[in-house]
């Protein structure tokens, strides 16, 4: 596992005006899921405290929120 993310990983890169990269949506898909920080982490190859400062970011945050909500609707029609 390589320790030292691409830039487009960085917290820092997240633009808050401008939508989340398709890898970053995928972080939101699995946390949404309730997978944990380590099974993130490996299956999208990044350091758990990677994961964590990205899930800690708002913009992630508030999809991870919003892809949940979404899944709880579909669940009870």
């Amino acid at each position: 596992m390589n320790d030292r993310p691409s830039p487009c990983w960085s917290s820092d890169h997240i633009d808050q005006n401008k939508s989340l990269s398709p890898r970053h949506r995928k972080l939101c898909e699995l946390a949404a899921q309730g997978k944990k920080n380590t099974e993130i982490a490996s299956e999208l190859d990044l350091s758990e405290s990677r994961v964590s400062v990205l899930l800690n970011s708002t913009k992630i945050a508030e999809e991870v929120a919003r892809i949940q909500d979404r899944q709880w609707e579909v669940s009870v029609g």
